[in-house]
């Protein structure tokens, strides 16, 4: 079954609104705003192109992903903040969310599978 949450994820990633997505690929905004919201799933055609278009295996729409899974609460998304007020603020600030919230469940990961020596004092 289709997750539309990793394609809003993945679209707000690489910094896409739902319009510049759907002209990429031929369709209305409507239709990826259904994808995303889980009432169309779209034709494996278009799978096919989100995948070309985002550089992943078609798997990645279809099972949930580590940060879907992870425990986000220690990041704060007031705590991004940028020096001019810029057009696309938003915009940017929810695509710079997305990506620390991926480096963390990335880091969280890599952390538990490493082991470090017990510091004796």
């Amino acid at each position: 079954m289709f997750i539309g949450k990793s394609l809003t994820k993945i679209r707000v990633l690489n910094d896409l609104s739902r319009n510049q997505l759907a002209e990429r690929l031929g369709v209305t905004e409507q239709a990826i705003w259904q994808y995303e919201n889980g009432y169309m799933s779209p034709k494996l055609e278009v799978v096919n192109k989100f995948k070309t278009i985002f550089n992943v295996k078609s798997s990645y729409f279809y099972n949930s992903d580590l940060v879907s899974k992870a425990d986000l609460t220690n990041i704060n998304v007031e705590n991004i903040a940028y020096r001019s007020e810029a057009i696309n603020s938003l915009n940017k600030t929810q695509s710079e969310l997305m990506h620390i919230r991926f480096i963390d469940v990335f880091l969280k990961k890599v952390e538990e599978k490493l082991l470090t020596p017990k510091i004796i004092l």
